[in-house]
């Protein structure tokens, strides 16, 4: 039971992220601020990594730090990539490639967070 906890919010964020993604856009009102789908996408994918991170930190007792990191990187990144070419096919959508930085963005942010508040002793020089 723990475990499907433990990776339940990563599959909800993703299913959420991809009907998001694959709907049929209608604009009926003006952007709120210019890009403001880039803060978005950088958002969605914040969340996804952010679940991403601690499913698979409580997943590996014996972590190496980087791994994860990686991961946490690598898999929100290449499900943006996939979702923005899906959306070639989907009416109104386009696949952009700000879009994918955008999606990508938000993970490094996880990935930057969880350095900052795991690192003992922080220096900026």
């Amino acid at each position: 039971m723990g475990i499907i906890l433990r990776w339940l919010p990563v599959y909800l964020t993703a299913i959420v992220i991809f009907y998001l993604s694959t709907t049929p856009i209608i604009i009926i009102r003006k952007p709120p601020f210019p890009h403001y789908d880039k803060v978005f996408h950088a958002v969605e994918y914040f969340i996804l990594a952010y679940f991403l991170l601690k499913a698979l930190l409580k997943s590996q007792k014996n972590y190496v730090n980087k791994i994860i990191c990686l991961w946490v990187f690598l898999i929100p990144t290449l499900f943006g990539i996939f979702i923005e070419i899906w959306q070639i096919y989907v009416p109104g959508r386009d696949c952009s490639f700000l879009d994918m930085a955008a999606n990508s963005i938000g993970a490094v942010f996880v990935i930057g967070l969880h350095f900052l508040l795991t690192t003992k002793s922080t220096k900026f020089y």
